[in-house]
């Protein structure tokens, strides 16, 4: 697995993450080069977590492209490579965070699907299974 951080996102599109302030992405990409888990932390403290599990809320949703370096560089700027233990303690601190309760409240898998959709209609639901990074 690749743990990444990339600074300075944002601020995100929608309320209320617009009025949080930039934020610092974390993620965990899988051997499928899709990303497992993903948090936001945002300047004013508060963080949200995306899994293949709760993928999608109000708040947002789970990263969906690919991870193949170039392409996501030119979208999101240069990442830092992080240890296994940093995320894990960044993931287990978003707990206390005071999205998380609105996160839960308004998860929409049941709505959506169980699966994110571009992990089934990219076959790559399937351990192991890998997207096509072309030229990018």
């Amino acid at each position: 697995m690749v743990y990444l951080l990339t600074r300075a996102q944002g601020p995100a599109g929608l309320e209320p993450r617009c009025s949080w302030g930039t934020f610092t992405r974390h993620l965990e990409i899988g051997d499928d080069r899709y990303v497992l888990r993903h948090v936001d932390l945002f300047e004013n403290g508060y963080a949200v977590r995306y899994d293949r599990v709760h993928w999608v809320d109000d708040l947002g949703m789970l990263a969906d492209m690919p991870y193949c370096p170039r392409a996501w560089e030119k979208w999101w700027g240069p990442a830092i490579s992080l240890r296994a233990v940093e995320f894990e303690w960044v993931w287990t601190t978003v707990e206390s965070s005071p999205a998380r309760p609105l996160q839960l409240a308004t998860a929409k898998m049941g709505r959506w699907g169980v699966v994110p959709p571009w992990l089934v209609r990219r076959g790559n639901a399937k351990p192991g299974a890998t997207p096509d990074c072309g030229s990018g």
